[in-house]
């Protein structure tokens, strides 16, 4: 099944929705419309942790029985804005040596995205 660049252009939207939603206005973010590298792949994000830049990616192409539907270019959206969202918790738990202090604050500046967003600080 192939997607198409009214996908693309949906997918961007919902992407920036959710970026606003959530406030993640420190991240640069870029977007590409590519054919996946790997099977079952409906779209993927890239991203690069002290430049805070994001690349959040629609496939052209999906290989797998989940039909392409505007609902569903929607929730990949919001699947890649959560996985850029919480990329810098992965990217720490995945270092070697980590401690408290570069670990509580990343909780607390996800804290403080939510009530900014629930709360409209």
């Amino acid at each position: 099944m192939k997607t198409t660049k009214k996908h693309f252009e949906l997918f961007k939207k919902e992407c920036k929705k959710w970026i606003e939603f959530f406030g993640l206005k420190e991240w640069n973010v870029s977007y590409d419309w590519c054919t996946p590298v790997e099977d079952c792949v409906l779209a993927w994000s890239n991203h690069h942790f002290s430049a805070k830049s994001s690349y959040l990616i629609l496939s052209k192409e999906w290989r797998n029985t989940v039909p392409v539907t505007n609902e569903q270019v929607k929730k990949s959206a919001f699947h890649e804005v959560c996985e850029m969202m919480l990329f810098p918790l992965r990217y720490m738990s995945e270092c070697r040596f980590l401690s408290d202090t570069e670990i509580d604050p990343e909780i607390h500046r996800l804290i403080r995205t939510f009530e900014n967003v629930i709360f409209k600080c």
